[in-house]
Formats: C-alpha cells, sequence, structure tokens
C-alpha cells in the first residue's frame, strides 16, 4: 500500500488472472499524477485484466474520471478489460455526470465485478 499524499492505493491478485487495485482517498485534479501512475502500472502487472475498486473514495472529479477512460483505452488496446467497482453516491454522481458508465462498466460487489469478465478475460 501506498500512503503517498490523498491518494492511496493497494494491488491484489485475485483468481483467474484478475486483479483488483483499491483506491483511497480523493480522484481529482490535485492526484491525478499519482493515480494513473498507479494504475498503469496495476494494469501492466495485471495482464490489463483489472477491477479498481473506489468504496473509500472520497471525492472526484473530471481529471479522476480521464484516469480511469484511459485505463479502460489501455486495457482494450492490450485485449484486456477494466472494470470499477463500489464508488460512493458522490463518486457516482460525477461518473454519471461525464457519462462514465456507458464506457466502462460499473459494478457494486466483488461478485458482479468478477463476473463482468467473461471467460475470454480469464486464466485457467
Amino acid at each position: 500500500m501506498n500512503n503517498d499524499g490523498k491518494i492511496r492505493f493497494a494491488f491484489k491478485e485475485l483468481e483467474e488472472g484478475i486483479s483488483m487495485l483499491r483506491l483511497m482517498g480523493e480522484l481529482n485534479s490535485l492526484y491525478e499524477q499519482k493515480a494513473r501512475h498507479a494504475v498503469e502500472r496495476s494494469l501492466k502487472r495485471a495482464d490489463y485484466r483489472l477491477i479498481i475498486e473506489l468504496s473509500n473514495v472520497t471525492a472526484a472529479n473530471s481529471s479522476g474520471t480521464e484516469v480511469l477512460i484511459d485505463a479502460f483505452t489501455l486495457a482494450r488496446g492490450h485485449g484486456g478489460k477494466v472494470v470499477v467497482m463500489n464508488p460512493i453516491d458522490e463518486v457516482l454522481d460525477v461518473f454519471n455526470l461525464v457519462g462514465l458508465p456507458q464506457i466502462l462498466d460499473v459494478k457494486f460487489g466483488i461478485e458482479a465485478a468478477m463476473e463482468s469478465f467473461g471467460p475470454e478475460y480469464r486464466k485457467k
């Protein structure tokens, strides 16, 4: 886990080749570069199959959503997938405002997030 500034993160390998990055703190322009670096590094480590868990993200703005959209684009370009999981209501409101749920999967609960990775994304 990294405790730098107002954004923290923790990476965890799950199962079948899918991993999770838990972000905590503020996903905004002040911490965009730290978040972007953590997401990009985690995507590579996860072979571009990543759940980004946001239940402890307390604030987000358009810069934060750009990080997630760029993660989606990077994963897709490598044959992978990104799923956003458990945003709090205030963060989900920002996502809805910018149309993020129309671009990538937003799921609630680990089972729903894992199920969104079809067999083509899973390693046996």
